[in-house]
């Protein structure tokens, strides 16, 4: 069974690199730009909830640390893995992530094959 990847990043570049890399590598990936559109569809009770979940923290409307809160908040996603991608490394950043519900952070730029191989492990 292909495994789901949701992607919510405000960069068309990083999406189109998410989206082209994890689909050669077998995944089914859905990318969203806006941050609460992707709210919307994922907590829509009629959509099934991915396996994985990649979110920017720098997005307009919501940040990815608000997106994450959410996402936590809904029972169907207390075990779905959701990483953070983050061009800030920070020790701050890393911790409010981590205190919001994330599984760790992807930092930018990064090489698709080391995100391939996070995810493989992963899932």
């Amino acid at each position: 069974m292909t495994k789901r990847i949701v992607v919510i990043d405000d960069s068309l570049t990083v999406r189109k690199i998410l989206e082209t890399g994890l689909g050669r590598a077998g995944y089914d990936v859905t990318c969203y730009a806006d941050p609460a559109e992707a709210l919307r569809n994922l907590l829509d009770p009629s959509n099934p909830a991915p396996d994985l979940l990649l979110v920017d923290i720098g997005l307009p409307k919501l940040d990815g640390f608000e997106v994450l809160k959410y996402m936590r908040a809904n029972w169907r996603y207390s075990n779905v893995p959701m990483y953070v991608i983050s061009n800030r490394d920070s020790v701050l950043d890393r911790v409010k992530a981590r205190l919001v519900g994330a599984n760790g952070c992807i930092l930018k730029p990064f090489k698709i094959q080391e995100v391939v191989a996070l995810l493989q492990q992963l899932l």
